[in-house]
């Protein structure tokens, strides 16, 4: 069976009062999560927990209420699933001779579920959120927390995170790497690299030019076509064979990027310089001109439904190593 591969996304959680974006601090997020706990998982409950947006239906479950999964060792670690009822569009059921068959469900009421994983940290305040595009960004679980704290407050009669009211609004931006170069030296085993030259064609060409280099001469080559061809982006793609002996030669990508840094630095444009490989033998994505895509993760699960153990604990894991990081770097700090 083919093996599959969840993306895992980090980010900070804050709030917004009007303008303001004072300090989160852990107790609130406890109580945040305590009073969507305290909403009914009964759509046909005024104090329901289900959320339709007039497009989509979502839900939020944690652990021990429905589909049990390990508790994690730390305390701080909230884990849960994020859930869409898929309403339309359904797959079919396909038999050995072609035939399509609608799905059966055991209930004319259910719907299937898209589903995805996520572990809050009340401690740093940091969210992991597993990518998955058939439930929705982190935008989607935003807005789904938001409107759990204002179904909270009229079903409970108070704002779980005090002060500002109505006002207040739960946020979560990607955490920023403070220096993606120095990640860049430690990656190994390099399997891809995409660039994303866009705005002044002319002036990469021209920072370019005069370099033996083969591959700053290519890129100066493609550089001209694109300008002949009236094109206003560059996009390149390069990728490995499979074995570990065909990777990318990491020497020929860093004297690039050193040729090519004056370009980005001189520009505004939405340029793109990023690669995957390992860092301390784990998959790792780094974008050298857009760091808030650093702080993120794979891992790979085989069988046709995700396991729940198995993501859970390797979730666990993968969090408890990446906060120190979050901690040492980018200077979060705990909150007992």
């Amino acid at each position: 069976m083919n093996k599959k591969t969840l993306t895992i996304r980090f980010f900070s959680i804050e709030k917004t009062v009007g303008t303001e974006t004072p300090l989160l601090h852990k107790n609130e997020i406890v109580n945040l999560l305590r009073a969507l706990q305290r909403l009914d998982l009964d759509r046909s409950s005024s104090q329901s927990r289900f959320y339709d947006d007039g497009i989509d239906e979502r839900c939020m479950i944690f652990n021990g209420e429905r589909n049990r999964f390990p508790a994690p060792h730390f305390p701080y670690f909230v884990p849960g699933l994020f859930i869409k009822r898929r309403a339309s569009n359904y797959p079919f059921e396909n038999d050995d001779q072609g035939n399509l068959m609608p799905i059966k469900l055991s209930d004319e009421h259910n719907e299937l579920a898209e589903v995805t994983y996520f572990v809050v940290d009340t401690s740093i305040r940091v969210l992991l959120l597993v990518n998955n595009k058939y439930v929705g960004s982190s935008k989607s679980f935003e807005e789904y927390i938001n409107y759990g704290l204002q179904k909270a407050q009229g079903a409970f009669g108070e704002i779980p995170v005090p002060p500002g009211g109505a006002n207040t609004r739960i946020v979560f931006p990607f955490i920023v790497n403070e220096d993606p170069e120095a990640d860049f030296d430690l990656m190994e085993n390099i399997s891809s690299l995409e660039i994303r030259v866009a705005g002044s064609l002319r002036l990469a060409e021209e920072i370019l030019t005069g370099s033996a280099d083969d591959s700053a001469t290519v890129m100066r080559t493609l550089a001209q076509y694109a300008q002949k061809s009236r094109a206003h982006t560059l996009n390149v793609t390069l990728s490995s064979g499979r074995g570990h002996t065909d990777r990318l030669d990491k020497r020929e990508i860093k004297r690039l990027y050193r040729r090519m840094k004056r370009f980005f630095e001189s520009t505004e444009d939405d340029h793109k310089f990023s690669m995957k490989g390992n860092i301390d033998e784990e998959t790792r994505y780094l974008d050298l001109l857009n760091a808030e895509y650093f702080h993120r993760s794979t891992f790979e699960y085989e069988g046709r439904y995700v396991p729940l153990d198995t993501v859970f604990t390797r979730l666990y894991s993968i969090f408890n190593e990446y906060r120190g990081r979050f901690i040492q770097q980018n200077g979060f700090e705990e909150e007992p």
